[in-house]
């Protein structure tokens, strides 16, 4: 299984980043480094000491140690960790060591101790991907109890794997992004295109009748194109659909049992910067598998197996 050379994980001390954190050791290198980070409120910390003399970075320092033993103690790799505690904004906090530790992938929960999955990503995963440099491995909350107490490897499969794209230069690197994954994790690897529907009065749609036809024959012929410059060992399949861009993608990805969504996030139609109801933010909510949000290239570099062109 491919993994990266450098990864941050960001935990609050919740079951589902006990869960990203799984992510993260599984998926780097046996010699990668994992650096797992938590953000402590300076105002807390500032009235712990104050008003109770009490260390409270020191006590959330142990507590962090501690969290990590417990989560990695059925690691099948290496368990060497750095743990890092930070006063201040989780998001600022995150992208900082990112920077600070040379991170080519950050690994982050959709969902936190507030337990409202839409209230969080529109605060600490939302800003982290919204500023972020290198690939954002978002992890959803696991959909069973039962798999959140025993997990293993069946949990962190990663055979199929779901690409999407408007054809920007952000989504069609995505694509290629996804491709170099597909490949080193012996995936399959699918692409979809999701082709917005015509919105218009019904007694105006004979104006317009056949245009929805026009654009799926065109975006798969875009998507043939695409597929011929990608080399796939298990093939790629092309989709196209008609709808709602983050719905399709979502629903896709259910109905064909992947494993994992691979996203562009700043494009014509990516953008996360102007509204949390953009599409990449929406497949993030909606999404029950990881989704892999990838910057533009020129901001971050591809994933990588190690090799020093492979960093952020």
């Amino acid at each position: 299984m491919m993994t990266f050379r450098s990864i941050l994980c960001a935990v609050d001390f919740s079951e589902h980043s006990r869960h990203a954190l799984r992510w993260a050791d599984r998926l780097r290198s046996a010699d990668g480094r994992l650096t797992v980070v938590t953000a402590v409120d300076p105002l807390l910390s500032a009235a712990a000491r104050t008003r109770l003399n009490f260390d409270l970075l020191t006590a959330v320092e142990q507590e962090l140690q501690e969290f990590i033993s417990s989560t990695l103690s059925n690691s099948s790799g290496p368990t060497t960790y750095r743990a890092i505690i930070c006063e201040g904004q989780p998001d600022l906090v995150i992208r900082k060591v990112a920077g600070q530790e040379q991170a080519d992938l950050i690994v982050v929960g959709t969902q936190g101790l507030g337990g409202i999955r839409k209230w969080l990503l529109g605060s600490t995963t939302q800003q982290v991907i919204r500023a972020t440099r290198i690939p954002v491995f978002a992890v959803p909350l696991l959909e069973s109890p039962e798999s959140r107490e025993t997990p293993n490897a069946r949990s962190f499969d990663m055979t199929r794997i779901l690409a999407a794209t408007d054809f920007s230069v952000p989504g069609n690197y995505a694509v290629s992004c996804a491709a170099d994954l597909a490949g080193a994790w012996g995936a399959s690897l699918m692409v979809a295109h999701i082709v917005p529907a015509v919105a218009i009065p019904p007694r105006w749609r004979s104006y317009v009748e056949g245009v929805e036809e026009e654009n799926v024959e065109r975006a798969r012929a875009r998507l043939e194109q695409l597929k011929a410059g990608l080399a796939i060992a298990n093939g790629l399949e092309p989709i196209v659909t008609v709808g709602r861009p983050a719905d399709g993608i979502s629903e896709i990805a259910r109905q064909r049992h992947a494993q994992l969504i691979v996203l562009g996030i700043v494009g014509d139609a990516w953008d996360m910067a102007h509204r949390p109801g953009s599409i990449a933010y929406r497949v993030l909510c909606l999404a029950h598998v990881p989704v892999l949000a990838i910057p533009p290239p020129g901001h971050a570099a591809s994933p990588s197996s190690g090799h020093e062109d492979g960093g952020a």
